[in-house]
């Protein structure tokens, strides 16, 4: 059923304005009517699956505590909510969460759930919450500000926590609609954006820049395991989007056409290091990611109480 929306919409739409005529400016909006289940997106059914999951690998007998890191405008935390989730949401972007606002008040949640956290430690006590989610967050965090980060989640996060997160083979770049950014370097793919003209410029960054720092499911599982995260894969059967609608790097159908041709090479790599042992996942084109805590240790040389940790997760050998 789809959660109270009609104010949220409508300022939103107002706030994208700017970006009208842009390839993000589209899919924004249409993010936007999906996770508030104006349309049937399938968000709903899936955090009904996979919060429960989550809960179970907490060993919770009661609803979560979630916080939602990174929660943007706040629709999945709403909706998160309206499953009879006990949620928060953080983030850096004022005018985002002030469109959070606005849905949670449209929702019967408190504004103050939606907190702005631009610096420092998180605004939350040691353990306040069983699951901590990044949706569509890790790829817009360098590694500087994610060495930062990272320590604080495992802080206040007693549970586990869950990211979704591109990968960095997708064929196609999720902000631009152009093939092959996502494998160049930053600094080339800033410029190759700019210079494809108005239609792919990138606008959804705090001040405009270009914050999109694509990496590979190697690349993510090592900053993890540095923070002292084990990494997982979820089951199938909890993957967003579900495989259905993003198939698998190995398998054939990205791209039409000259795409086809193009993405050939990368489907036959990807097929034959999975046939010789590499994790099918890692090739997903959105990584689906659990991480539980390696070891909590007395406070001696830790951050907040936590030692950054160390030992290996089998999924990521």
């Amino acid at each position: 059923m789809p959660i109270r929306a009609e104010r949220f919409l409508a300022a939103a739409i107002q706030n994208l304005e700017p970006l009208r005529g842009t390839f993000v400016h589209a899919q924004v909006i249409r993010d936007l009517r999906e996770k508030t289940e104006q349309v049937d997106s399938g968000y709903g059914r899936w955090l009904a699956a996979l919060l429960p999951w989550l809960g179970g690998r907490c060993g919770l007998d009661r609803p979560a505590r979630v916080l939602d890191f990174g929660c943007g405008s706040g629709e999945l935390g709403v909706l998160m909510h309206s499953l009879g989730y006990d949620v928060s949401g953080v983030d850096v972007h004022a005018a985002h969460l002030q469109l959070a606002r606005i849905l949670a008040e449209e929702n019967g949640l408190s504004a103050d759930r939606f907190v702005l956290h631009e610096s420092g430690p998180l605004p939350f006590p040691d353990g306040a919450f069983d699951i901590v989610t990044m949706h569509s967050v890790f790829e817009h965090l360098s590694d500087e500000v994610l060495e930062r980060v990272l320590p604080e989640i495992r802080r206040v996060c007693s549970g586990v926590l869950y990211i979704l997160v591109p990968n960095r083979f997708k064929p196609e770049d999720d902000h631009t609609g152009l093939a092959l950014v996502n494998w160049m370097p930053r600094w080339l793919a800033a410029r190759y954006a700019r210079a494809r003209g108005q239609y792919h410029r990138y606008g959804i960054s705090k001040d405009g820049s270009w914050d999109v720092y694509p990496r590979t499911w190697w690349a993510v599982c090592r900053r993890l395991k540095r923070h002292g995260f084990d990494v997982d894969f979820i089951p199938d059967e909890f993957v967003y989007p579900p495989l259905v609608k993003a198939r698998p790097l190995y398998r054939p159908g990205a791209g039409r056409g000259w795409k086809s041709l193009l993405f050939a090479p990368l489907r036959g790599l990807c097929r034959v290091l999975v046939t010789g042992g590499m994790p099918r996942q890692a090739f997903y084109p959105y990584l689906n990611l659990v991480m539980t805590e390696t070891r909590r240790q007395p406070k001696s040389g830790s951050v907040n109480g936590w030692s950054p940790g160390g030992g290996e997760s089998a999924a990521c050998v």
